[in-house]
């Protein structure tokens, strides 16, 4: 979900974070599996096969997310992020709400990918064992369990983008509103001190290499059209 903290009479943008790390601390008696679905190889084969899909599934408004008080309005599945990257942003859960002319490319990822075990990666963590995902690439759930006699139990530690947007009130009032609250308690590092804590990574779906991204996009609307 977006939205805005206001931290040291600054107000900071939060984005969904681009690393979830998750550490199993101890195990349920049944399931509780991770399982992983790479969204390169989605992007990929619908630019290969479904080009008309993938073209709705990067347009604005295919779905709206809300959980408990947080909203994100008009979303894509596939999102741009620069000349060269995209973002993969999909839950099929009861936080999804999507128009009647998005149905069927929304349906088409949990019914040819999400639910495919030719995509699908399962990881079972072992108390101790750490497991780094790249959320702008990689779509990622748990299977049902069962606590039984054990209890499960994972940290869950997220790193956000390092490259926060800043915004300004017009009118140089700073009251913390209430749509900001569920947000407050994130650990957002001060802009004099984010040099030496930034870190290189490369992460998100890419196309290919030798082509931008808009030319991509160019060579899609000839295939659609």
């Amino acid at each position: 979900m977006n939205g805005i903290t206001y931290v040291d009479g600054v107000a900071k943008k939060i984005t969904p974070p681009k690393f979830v790390i998750l550490q199993c601390v101890s195990k349920p008696e049944i399931g509780g599996d991770n399982f992983l679905v790479d969204g390169q190889k989605i992007y990929n084969d619908l630019l290969a096969n479904q080009a008309d899909i993938l073209k709705t599934l990067m347009t604005s408004g295919i779905v709206t997310y809300c959980r408990d008080d947080l909203l994100s309005m008009d979303c894509s599945v596939f999102e741009k992020i620069n000349d060269n990257k995209l973002r993969i942003r999909y839950r099929y859960d009861s936080t999804a709400f999507i128009p009647e002319w998005a149905s069927a490319a929304f349906n088409y990822i949990q019914n040819e990918y999400s639910t495919n075990e030719n995509y699908i990666i399962n990881v079972s963590l072992e108390p101790g064992d750490i497991l780094v995902m790249d959320n702008l690439r990689v779509l990622h759930a748990r299977h049902q369990f069962f606590d039984g006699s054990k209890k499960r139990k994972v940290r869950r530690l997220w790193i956000a983008d390092d490259s926060q947007v800043i915004f300004k009130n017009i009118l140089n009032q700073s009251p913390v509103r209430r749509a900001m609250l569920p947000f407050q308690n994130y650990n957002t590092s001060q802009q004099e001190n984010a040099e030496h804590l930034r870190i290189e990574y490369t992460c998100g779906i890419h196309y290919q290499p030798t082509k931008s991204l808009s030319k991509a996009h160019d060579e899609l609307d000839m295939i659609v059209e």
